[in-house]
C-alpha cells in the first residue's frame, strides 16, 4: 500500500514538473537554441576549412566528434518535445472529460 501511495506521490510531482516546464516563457530557449547552433555552424565551417588547407585529419575528427554530440542533442531535445507534446495531449484529454 505505501509503494502505490509513494508512486502515485511521485507521478503527481512528476506531472507538475512537467507542467511547470512547459509554461515556462519558450522566447530565451529558442533564442539560446538559436545563438548555440550558429556557433556550431560556424565551427563546423572553421574545421572544415582548416581541415582542407592544413590536410590534418585532426580537424576532420573533431568536426566528426561535433556532428556526434550535436546529433545526440538533437535527439534529446524531440524527445523532450515529444514527451512535452504527449504531456499536453493527456492533460487536454483529461479535463475535456
Amino acid at each position: 500500500m505505501e509503494l502505490k501511495t509513494a508512486q502515485a506521490t511521485f507521478e503527481n510531482k512528476e506531472s507538475e514538473k512537467v507542467t511547470q516546464a512547459a509554461s515556462k516563457p519558450k522566447s530565451e530557449s529558442q533564442e539560446a537554441v538559436k545563438e548555440l547552433r550558429k556557433a556550431f555552424d560556424e565551427m563546423d565551417q572553421f574545421l572544415n576549412i582548416m581541415s582542407q588547407m592544413s590536410g590534418k585529419t585532426e580537424y576532420a575528427e573533431i568536426a566528426s566528434k561535433l556532428n556526434e554530440l550535436i546529433d545526440g542533442i538533437n535527439t534529446n531535445v524531440k524527445s523532450r518535445s515529444t514527451r512535452r507534446e504527449n504531456s499536453k495531449e493527456e492533460s487536454d484529454e483529461v479535463t475535456e472529460d
